[in-house]
């Protein structure tokens, strides 16, 4: 059984119409009911593609995970965003083709964590156009004082499938505030203008309850490179992200970043980003793998 942690506090405010008290502090609540719900789309060369795993009915979205599978070559993931709306709360994931025009067949998987309604949850975002011809651009998003972040997301908007979301997830240097997502011409460039977005999904849980935390895989030139992302003991997952680093511009995009899945459609605690050369790269490049964990 998941914990229930209260905070009370009682304020007394002395100015001239006397003593003012006010009620017990909000109090903070731990993630309970979390269970796993995926959906994933025909295999066709058809482009973009969108999989929408829904939560079930009372269920919050905390965050969620993507990938592209078949023949994914010249695709790239576009969107990996919470959503809620008239309590319908989702996790979408796209992905779309390049110039290219490839023929492989490929399909968009996307996996949504729901869990109990957690007192003032919601989902924040920051958009940051790109003019066109612009090659990069990374967007933030913050909770608001008192909350802490539990989940997260990016969107490219535009782009016609020569701009990836080469990063989305927690950013590591602030703690359990703060998200990133990231948007990457290809190495052809894209001349069109574009813009990307940043989620967070935040709620009143308290900062020990949560953890971000990131692994690296080995420092190489191998063209796919797979890295584990464990949370700490007694945590699971309730979304993630991840990039590449080193990787030149375009040249390295994300195919999947999946939770473990434990019987009964429980997270489990641990994540696996996967990133591969979309072009070839000459220099030794890593990925990067970010989790949200939740006690």
């Amino acid at each position: 059984m998941r914990r229930f942690v209260a905070a009370f506090g009682l304020t007394i405010v002395v100015g001239l119409a006397g003593v003012l008290l006010t009620g017990p502090a909000p109090a903070y609540a731990a993630v309970t009911g979390a269970t796993i719900r995926s959906e994933q789309t025909e295999f066709s060369a058809t482009t973009p593609k969108v999989a929408i795993a829904r939560c079930p009915e009372g269920k919050r979205v905390t965050g969620g995970f993507g990938r592209v599978t078949g023949d994914p070559r010249h695709v790239v993931l576009t969107r990996m965003e919470p959503v809620h709306t008239n309590n319908l709360d989702r996790f979408e994931v796209a992905a779309a083709a390049d110039e290219t025009d490839p023929t492989g067949q490929w399909a968009v998987t996307a996996v949504a964590i729901c869990a109990d309604p957690l007192p003032d949850q919601q989902i924040l975002s920051f958009t940051v156009d790109a003019p066109p011809g612009t090659s990069a651009r990374q967007a933030f998003a913050a909770c608001p004082g008192g909350l802490n972040m539990i989940g997260s997301g990016g969107r490219i908007t535009g782009g016609q499938g020569e701009v990836d979301l080469s990063r989305t997830g927690p950013v590591l240097d602030t703690q359990s505030t703060r998200s990133t997502a990231s948007g990457q011409a290809d190495s052809t460039g894209f001349a069109g203008a574009w813009s990307v977005t940043a989620f967070v999904v935040c709620a009143r849980v308290a900062a020990s309850e949560v953890a971000q935390p990131a692994n690296d895989s080995d420092l190489d030139s191998e063209p796919q490179k797979a890295v584990e992302v464990n949370c700490p003991p007694g945590m699971f997952v309730t979304g993630g992200g991840g990039q590449s680093v080193n990787g030149g511009s375009g040249n390295l995009v994300i195919q999947s970043i999946m939770p473990e899945a434990l019987p009964g459609a429980i997270p489990g605690d641990r994540a696996t980003l996967t990133v591969r050369e979309n072009t070839p790269v000459d220099r030794a490049w890593l990925a990067r793998g970010r989790v949200h964990c939740a006690a």
